[in-house]
């Protein structure tokens, strides 16, 4: 297996101290492997202000930093730090069409420091700057475990985290809400599930889009009352369809939305039992 082709093929040339934007869209995500940790190289070498360069006939990926040259093979569990072969606790690995490396070995190569804590990765610099902060999704089989602040979900391990859905009302957390899409882009998962209550964007008719249903019902009685209700839009040009759910608990003030949006309807039969399977994971806390 080769190392996903959206690595870069040139020397990244950041200067040797740089550290950039630490994740703030929440598009980096950690993976937990069998215990190990792994993170996407191009979130990790970015921050690292580390070059990035694919040796294609070598099927290897090269990572450089001033004096620090470090290289890595797919599913090999072995690797060099400056000429020297050392041992992996756990190979890299492609997933969605993102490479992800084990985070303990780079970091620590180039004099950062990793901390994993209650599903949460954070990066620190070897000389102060910024840290950086990943999700950190459990991998079982063909699927992965997001876990959020407040919630986990499960979804297909050939979607990718594609960012947080900020809330107007987020009282200090914006990260309540998380999109994954396909790697070809046809297809996208949604969840919104903060603490209580909040006001997300997704799950909104956009300018230019068209209200194709909505309904509503209501279940249950007392504090356990919720009103469900379903919405439909489809794009300016009839080029995607976007359906969610929110699901409302008034006397505990809590709500919470699930969706999905699709270029076809083939492609929403293709991804239909599996757009269940993540609305039915939803596992949600609190305090």
């Amino acid at each position: 297996m080769r190392f996903a082709s959206a690595l870069i093929g040139v020397m990244l040339l950041l200067p040797p101290t740089t550290t950039l934007a630490a994740n703030e869209d929440g598009s980096a995500v950690a993976v937990l492997d069998g215990g190990r940790t792994l993170a996407p190289i191009r979130a990790v070498t970015e921050w690292l202000g580390a070059g990035v360069s694919w040796d294609a006939e070598n099927d290897t990926v090269e990572i450089g930093r001033a004096n620090t040259m470090v290289k890595l093979r797919p599913d090999s569990e072995t690797a060099q730090v400056n000429g020297e072969e050392v041992e992996l606790d756990t190979p890299p690995k492609v997933l969605a069409g993102v490479t992800y490396v084990p985070v303990r070995f780079v970091t620590e190569a180039f004099g950062a420091t990793p901390d994993f804590d209650d599903g949460l990765l954070t990066l620190y610099p070897p000389t102060g700057g910024q840290q950086m902060q990943l999700r950190v999704a459990l991998l079982k089989d063909d699927w992965l475990t997001y876990r959020g602040p407040w919630f986990d979900i499960d979804y297909p391990a050939s979607f990718r985290p594609l960012g947080f859905d900020r809330a107007s009302e987020s009282n200090g957390y914006d990260e309540d809400g998380m999109r994954f899409g396909s790697s070809d882009g046809k297809v996208e998962f949604y969840v919104y599930s903060p603490q209580w209550s909040g006001d997300p964007q997704w799950p909104k008719v956009a300018p230019g889009e068209m209200l194709f249903d909505r309904n509503s019902t209501t279940e249950g009685h007392g504090p356990e009352r919720k009103k469900l209700t379903w919405v439909t839009v489809t794009g300016p040009t009839d080029d995607y369809t976007r359906s969610w759910i929110e699901v409302h608990q008034p006397e505990l003030n809590v709500k919470y939305y699930l969706g999905i949006r699709y270029d076809t309807l083939a492609t929403y039969e293709r991804w239909r039992d599996d757009y269940r399977r993540f609305r039915n994971s939803l596992v949600q806390y609190a305090d």
